[in-house]
């Protein structure tokens, strides 16, 4: 085994073997020097990626943990909170269903009415008493979906993103036409290929005509995956939550 092998290994880094100069944003350890995937600050905490809320129990056993301030962390929950609720709650009104879709959901709403309240208040009907439209608190949402992203960028490509996108695009599925679904599930082919020992490599697929494309990264059935890749002039993070809410978030270089 190779000096850089070993280290990787005795940092627990699920057999990464990529490039040591990012280690410092990849693992949390009270003892090391270690920064904030978020904002670059000594870390004092860590985390899940993708946080909990959004998944289901049980929770699969191989969750990225990554570095993170306690400012960050905590200045993530309420919003991390909002967006999981919204998702359920526009999938319950829209699509009539009888109550909503995940028990931690209802959950939630039976211990803080004032989530519920807030969306019910957001709620605009028609004078028969369909829903006519939801209003969003996008800053809410992106702020989350920033936060998802740079986790994902760093963990899986090992591309470190400190500054802001310069695209978030979030739709719910009743708002996408078929074409779009249809473009945002593809699987794209790389302009550029993932960094040789980065986790990113192991989600390529070769085609028959040997190109390169990249797959989706599926951490709970139904309920989230992701999709990280790079071109020559852009990095993308696309994550669906739940089959129901699409969002695609882009770094231009």
């Amino acid at each position: 085994m190779d000096s850089r092998q070993k280290y990787f290994i005795n940092n627990e880094l699920n057999n990464y073997y990529g490039d040591i100069r990012i280690l410092e944003f990849l693992k949390y350890d009270k003892k090391g020097d270690f920064k904030c995937v978020y904002c670059g600050e000594k870390a004092d905490s860590r985390e899940h990626i993708p946080s909990k809320v959004f998944l289901n129990e049980p929770f699969t056993t191989n969750l990225a943990i990554l570095p993170s301030c306690k400012k960050c962390n905590n200045s993530y929950s309420e919003n991390e909170q909002y967006l999981a609720c919204l998702i359920d709650y526009v999938q319950y009104k829209m699509d009539n269903l009888k109550a909503v879709k995940r028990s931690k959901i209802q959950r939630t709403f039976d211990s803080r009415a004032n989530i519920e309240s807030e969306f019910e208040n957001s709620t605009k009907y028609t004078l028969t008493g369909n829903v006519e439209y939801i209003e969003y608190n996008d800053y809410k949402i992106k702020n989350i979906l920033l936060k998802l992203s740079i986790g994902h960028a760093i963990y899986t490509l090992s591309l470190i993103h400190l500054d802001e996108p310069n695209i978030i695009n979030y739709k719910f599925l009743p708002e996408l036409t078929q074409e779009e679904l249809d473009n945002f599930n593809s699987e794209p082919v790389f302009d550029i290929l993932p960094e040789i020992g980065s986790r990113g490599a192991t989600y390529i697929s070769i085609l028959e005509n040997v190109i390169p494309i990249s797959t989706w990264n599926i951490i709970q059935d139904g309920q989230y995956r992701f999709l990280a890749f790079q071109e020559k002039s852009t990095i993308t993070v696309r994550i669906v939550i739940g089959e129901y809410f699409y969002s695609e978030l882009i770094w231009e270089n």
